[in-house]
């Protein structure tokens, strides 16, 4: 079968996610990755007739959006309280507060990488459907950078994984390899 736009859609939505680590237009250039991967990735799973693939991409993209939006809340909250409290700093129990805010980021930093490791099993299966091994590895990498992200370095990371899926789209071939693979 003939590849359509998957490989373009695909190819610009992975280097989208690779420069969302830029600050200020992140954002925004990962919300149209995101949107651009999945279509690929819609695309793809209908090819192959595994919705499995689409269903976990698009849960853990939304999963991802979420959680970007919630540490982007919980950081303007902090600041704000932070800036708040500088006057009453000797009645607060910071006991409390420090708890809350460690429960808070650990919250968030599970629930990015339970996003990416849905993100990891459409590649994965992506991988093994297309003979690409480089949609596991960006897979894999993503998931690490995750991990990571709470010392900083996973962002970059992440960022370098989803290079490796937008370099894997655009290595797919002009037709699809029709390969057998079980649904997990």
């Amino acid at each position: 079968m003939k590849i359509g736009n998957e490989k373009i859609l695909g190819g610009l939505g992975g280097v989208g996610l690779f420069l969302s680590a830029i600050p200020t237009i992140g954002f925004i250039l990962a919300i149209g990755g995101y949107v651009l991967f999945l279509i690929a990735i819609y695309d793809i799973s209908k090819v192959y007739n595994d919705n499995k693939i689409f269903n976990w991409s698009l849960r853990g993209s939304i999963l991802s959006i979420i959680v970007i939006l919630l540490g982007i809340i919980f950081g303007i909250s902090l600041e704000t309280a932070l800036v708040q409290i500088i006057d009453v700093i000797q009645m607060m129990d910071f006991s409390s507060l420090e708890l809350k805010i460690i429960l808070a980021l650990v919250s968030i930093i599970l629930l990015l990488i339970y996003a990416n490791f849905l993100i990891y099993k459409a590649l994965k299966k992506i991988s093994e459907y297309t003979q690409i091994s480089m949609f596991e590895l960006g897979g894999r990498i993503i998931l690490l950078g995750s991990i990571l992200t709470p010392i900083f370095v996973g962002v970059f990371i992440f960022a370098i994984g989803w290079l490796l899926v937008g370099i894997s789209f655009f290595k797919l071939p002009e037709e699809y390899p029709m390969l057998t693979s079980s649904s997990e």
